[in-house]
């Protein structure tokens, strides 16, 4: 009887499980990953059967919230392996309008304009919704035409990772996927994400993090600009670009507990809250506050406690806006990865040891 019930069970799951659909741990938002022979329309039809009569504006809605999917609007074939992120209510009204789709990419699966059966609320199809607009309007907060400006580019995602724009649209980030101003970039318990911005600089967002790119202006003519990031949760690397070499004082990361200034460096953050936080190699744990680490240059930590100076082979700990900084030698494998701190060369002349070295040295290969 046992196991006539589990032959049962093997065959519920093999035949209602859907390999496309994925979901958000955090949220409980659905992912679909396009699969080879899908369309637009097929897809909307399959996971929304019960709004028939707003198919048309679930697509819209669907292009919409997927931006970097559809760069050309409904215009855009869709590639099979690409994350599709759901909605839960998909009869919110859309106003984007394109509907013919044509790909010379024999890569793409190709879509046709939308059956017969995609008619709007109101009963009209979208092909006379089209002569009333022109039939390349794209309108909308999240269109390309009326994007902020483009601060950087994914060069790779690895796992769930979700920007969220200014308009608190949401939009799933894959390799290639461009970074706009305001965005925010979260990763989830098994994703990273590597960016690299428009002046060389570039950011590793580990794994259940959040960081807002509040602000981010580059002229490449003469190498100035601005940059206001904030860390929200988690932590990231960052490798300094021309922004950091040359106009380090309009460079700042916000942090709830301080302010951190930068001078051409290679350096790391974390925020740990909640006794959250462990080490890399995941042996130990860490108390809450900031951790700051550099790898070259040097950072200022600015609170109301006043001003640090830090620099290469230094980390320190701040445990809330009023306290100093104290040195936390210890955080080097919670900031950094091994092989991220094998880069560290203090130097066959040094004239001492960092501080942290003597500490990681046994916290490695000792006893």
């Amino acid at each position: 009887m046992t196991r006539i019930f589990a032959l049962f069970v093997l065959v519920w799951v093999v035949f209602t499980a859907n390999p496309a659909m994925a979901q958000t741990p955090e949220s409980g938002e659905q992912v679909y990953v396009v699969q080879s022979g899908d369309s637009l329309y097929g897809i909307v039809k399959m996971q929304f059967p019960d709004h028939r009569g707003s198919w048309l504006e679930v697509a819209e809605r669907l292009v919409e919230l997927n931006p970097d999917a559809f760069p050309r609007g409904l215009d855009t074939p869709l590639r099979p392996g690409t994350q599709l992120l759901l909605f839960e209510n998909p009869t919110e009204p859309s106003t984007q309008s394109n509907n013919t789709v044509t790909s010379t990419d024999p890569a793409v699966t190709k879509e046709t304009a939308p059956p017969s059966d995609f008619v709007a609320t109101d009963g009209a199809v979208n092909t006379a919704r089209d002569a009333s607009q022109g039939s390349s309007a794209v309108a909308g907060v999240n269109s390309v035409a009326n994007r902020p400006p483009q601060i950087g580019t994914v060069a790779l995602a690895g796992g769930r990772v979700i920007a969220i724009n200014l308009e608190e649209r949401r939009r799933i980030l894959t390799d290639g996927a461009g970074l706009f101003a305001g965005d925010t970039v979260r990763t989830d318990g098994s994703a990273s994400v590597k960016v690299h911005m428009i002046d060389d600089a570039i950011y590793l967002l580990r794994r259940n993090s959040s960081l807002a790119f509040e602000t981010y202006s580059y002229t490449a003519a003469n190498r100035k600009g601005t940059s206001v990031i904030t860390l929200i949760s988690g932590g990231f690397r960052a490798t300094g670009g021309y922004l950091a070499k040359y106009n380090g004082g309009n460079v700042a990361y916000n942090t709830p507990v301080a302010t951190i200034g930068v001078r051409g460096t290679d350096f790391g953050l974390r925020l740990c809250s909640n006794n959250t936080c462990r080490s890399t190699n995941g042996d130990r744990s860490f108390a809450d506050g900031l951790y700051t680490g550099v790898l070259d240059g040097s950072l200022v930590v600015t609170n109301n406690s006043g001003e640090l100076l830090t620099g290469k082979g230094e980390f320190y700990r701040v445990k809330n806006p009023a306290d100093e900084p104290v040195p936390a030698p210890e955080a080097a494998l919670l900031i950094f990865t091994p092989e991220e701190l094998a880069a560290l060369d203090i130097g066959a002349d040094a004239a001492e040891p960092l501080s942290f070295w003597a500490w990681l040295v046994n916290f490695l290969f000792g006893d």
